[in-house]
């Protein structure tokens, strides 16, 4: 989730659930379009657009508003943060080599 500081919300949730089970989720934003992948494959898009003003938040794994009972609590492994263009050979190549760490084959 994105959130600007005027208060816009940019929100990508996946149909299925990974809870209790290892998975490879990545984040894409280009552009106004944001794109979620579960264990290399889309799961989600939004091309809600943020204001041209500073966006104050990311999370990942609950929204601000859940209740603690939702919250990730610690179950992150890796987490690899980057900045610019990301093509889509190189974010598998990226989904893979974390996957690799945590034993699983994508």
């Amino acid at each position: 989730m994105w959130r600007d500081d005027a208060g816009t919300i940019a929100l990508l949730n996946g149909s299925g659930s990974i809870y209790g089970v290892k998975a490879v989720m990545s984040v894409v934003k280009q552009g106004n379009v944001k794109r979620l992948r579960v264990n290399g494959a889309q799961a989600a898009t939004n091309s809600t657009a943020l204001g041209a003003t500073t966006v104050t938040s990311c999370t990942v794994g609950v929204t601000p508003t859940a209740t603690p009972a939702s919250y990730v609590n610690g179950n992150l492994s890796c987490v690899v943060i980057g900045r610019g263009t990301v093509s889509d050979a190189d974010l598998a190549l990226i989904e893979r080599f974390v996957a690799s760490l945590q034993g699983q084959t994508l």
